[in-house]
């Protein structure tokens, strides 16, 4: 015989076998011939279906659990951040006392502030202490570090420790002595308006109209100065505001002029190319935009020793 045939033809016997025993199973049963078959798929999916649901959950348990804990430990870390910066805020604030006579600001019927500062004291809280920073109608108050770039203090508090309030600096291109025509000091913007949180306040039309508010006193080692704010305005980032060098004093003019053009507010101060002024910059709209408040300089003492 062929064999070729043959293994086809065994085959087929094989198949009339099984469906054969099949038949004979599904009688015994009282059921159609294939519905075991059908039955065990069933029975397999429902032994299956409690574990895989089981799986599935715990993977969402834990995902939430790590969102949770996640979650939990930044809160912990702004709190404690923003309790450890505060500390030190008031220990150096200890090295600053209200001196007896306000400075009436000339062409103004004005009186401000002044304030001793022991420099000496805040050096040896942290010897890169540049300046003493004061802004009226805020909770502004801070000594102003400056390091050798513009990234250190952004995640470094007063006592040289990490951590995410930063501190108030000093643009790292700046000579604090009250030289340079624009010095520019930044500070994160906290919700708690620790640092320059609270510089958001200068765009209430209530801290605008109020007059007390448009001073500014920045104390450094060899001088005491007064500046007046004469512009305030929210842009996205830039670096024309942080302009630190100017070749002539007719360029510095047009400068000013232009900062003080982008003012949400007139506050009737007139700026030219022989002042000096002050920036403060801080984040602002998720960080896609600064808030800046600029103020030249109405007053200053020399302090040198």
């Amino acid at each position: 015989m062929d064999e070729s045939k043959k293994i086809p033809e065994t085959a087929e016997k094989a198949r009339e076998l099984t469906a054969n025993e099949e038949i004979s199973e599904a009688h015994q049963t009282h059921q159609a011939p294939g519905a075991k078959t059908k039955y065990k798929a069933r029975h397999a999916a429902k032994r299956s279906g409690p574990g895989v649901k089981f799986v599935v959950s715990a993977i969402i348990i834990f995902v939430l659990l790590c969102v949770i804990g996640f979650g939990g430990y930044k809160l912990w870390v702004w709190y404690t951040d923003n309790q450890n910066s505060g500390n030190q805020k008031n220990e150096a604030r200890s090295h600053v006392t209200v001196a007896t006579q306000p400075q009436k600001i000339e062409g103004a019927e004005k009186e401000v502030a002044m304030y001793d500062v022991d420099f000496d004291g805040l050096k040896e809280m942290n010897n890169d202490t540049v300046a003493w920073l004061k802004v009226e109608g805020t909770e502004i108050e801070y000594p102003v570090v400056q390091a050798s770039d513009n990234s250190y203090y952004l995640d470094h508090s007063y006592d040289g420790s990490w951590n995410s309030t930063g501190w108030v600096f000093a643009d790292y291109r700046n000579a604090v002595d009250g030289t340079d025509k624009n010095l520019i000091i930044y500070g994160h913007n906290r919700k708690d308006k620790s640092m320059f949180g609270s510089l958001h306040d200068a765009f209430n039309e209530e801290w605008q109209e109020n007059e007390d508010n448009r001073y500014i006193v920045l104390a450094t080692d060899n001088e005491y100065g007064i500046y007046e704010v004469f512009s305030l305005y929210s842009i996205p980032v830039e670096d024309y505001y942080i302009t630190t060098s100017f070749d002539s004093d007719e360029e510095f003019g047009e400068f000013a002029e232009t900062l003080k053009n982008r003012s949400v507010y007139d506050f009737g101060v007139d700026v030219s190319g022989s002042d000096h002024i002050l920036t403060l910059s801080t984040c602002s709209n998720m960080d896609a935009h600064r808030a800046v408040l600029h103020a030249k300089k109405v007053f200053a003492k020399d302090t040198s020793k």
